[in-house]
């Protein structure tokens, strides 16, 4: 019974987690701008690292007409390369523009950035809060409760 106990407390404080995945590709692979869900081979699935925490797509064309693509991971932060959260989904600068896209789920990165039909103008992104805290909370009580049954087993 001893056992029993130690082992839920250590599986009901102890989380498991899993990394994001996000589709990995470039200008360079065919089929990455169209559908890439859909491509069998070259497109690449990568496990992102612990402080990426979103898929994206860009697409960036210059003046002169030359299309780069780009989907991967990215850490959603602040002046980030890939995904800063503190600028527009599409910019027109003097040399080229770019289109942006970001999602949070496994391999969801598969839209065309350049499509502006889900996005409803101008928006913002707030973080949830994380549900750690209501997490701890049910798993101590249900520890106690075990606790509970555990000293009333070895009283009676």
């Amino acid at each position: 019974m001893l056992f029993i106990f130690i082992f839920y407390v250590f599986t009901t404080f102890i989380q498991c987690t899993t990394s994001l995945k996000c589709i990995a590709c470039s200008t360079e692979d065919p089929g990455c701008l169209n559908n890439p869900a859909n491509q069998t081979r070259i497109i690449a699935e990568k496990f992102c690292s612990v402080d990426e925490n979103r898929c994206f797509a860009s697409y960036i064309k210059t003046k002169s007409g030359v299309v780069t693509l780009s989907r991967n991971c990215c850490s959603w932060t602040e002046y980030s390369v890939d995904c800063p959260s503190n600028r527009p989904f599409h910019e027109k600068f003097g040399e080229y523009e770019i289109w942006r896209k970001y999602c949070e789920e496994d391999n969801c990165n598969t839209m065309d950035p350049r499509d502006i039909s889900d996005e409803g103008g101008d928006y913002i992104i707030v973080p949830g809060r994380s549900a750690a805290q209501h997490t701890f909370q049910k798993g101590t009580i249900l520890t106690v409760m075990v606790l509970i049954e555990v000293l009333r087993k070895i009283i009676l």
